[in-house]
């Protein structure tokens, strides 16, 4: 299928604000394990990461989550079969992947990432912490099919300025 020039710019700053929102956090040298999909993230997280070529040996996963459940479930093409490091499911909305109530999976995310905020596990459900300027709560929950909840120190997202990904 064909993308016109405006969704790939779409899709293209939406996996920037993902990239700068991930390298933000990463302490120097982290134990990452990053799935194959995700490939045009690491020139952003290579200087801080240390990659992990199996799951079971990082402290951290990002996946790259065609679907993720209300429960976290992440449904996507290079899950880990086994992994003890937090995972974080990376949805990238502008490119067709959802947060909807189908998603099923072995996997569970701690976390969601999106261009538009972060999400986490919690006990009511997966729960808004940041959003990312000039997104509301009102605004992400319109794109995704579960109910989401927000929390009540909602934060701006945070990110560096990752150099532009091709």
């Amino acid at each position: 299928m064909k993308t016109s020039t405006g969704e790939n710019d779409a899709q293209a700053a939406e996996a920037q604000r993902v990239a700068g929102r991930l390298a933000s956090e990463l302490r120097r040298r982290a134990r990452v394990w990053l799935d194959p999909g995700l490939a045009a993230l690491e020139p952003v997280l290579g200087p801080r990461i240390e990659r992990c070529d199996r799951p079971q040996d990082a402290d951290e996963l990002f996946v790259h989550a065609r679907e993720v459940g209300p429960d976290g479930a992440v449904m996507g093409a290079h899950l880990p079969a086994r992994a003890r490091g937090r995972v974080t499911a990376i949805v990238l909305l502008e490119a067709g992947d959802r947060i909807t109530a189908r998603a099923r999976g072995e996997v569970k995310a701690a976390r969601v990432v999106t261009g538009m905020g972060v999400l986490e596990l919690r006990a009511p459900g997966l729960v808004i912490v940041e959003l990312a300027r000039g997104v509301s709560a009102r605004d992400l929950q319109g794109r995704v099919d579960v109910e989401l909840f927000v929390s009540p120190d909602v934060q701006e997202m945070i990110a560096t300025a990752p150099p532009t990904i091709v």
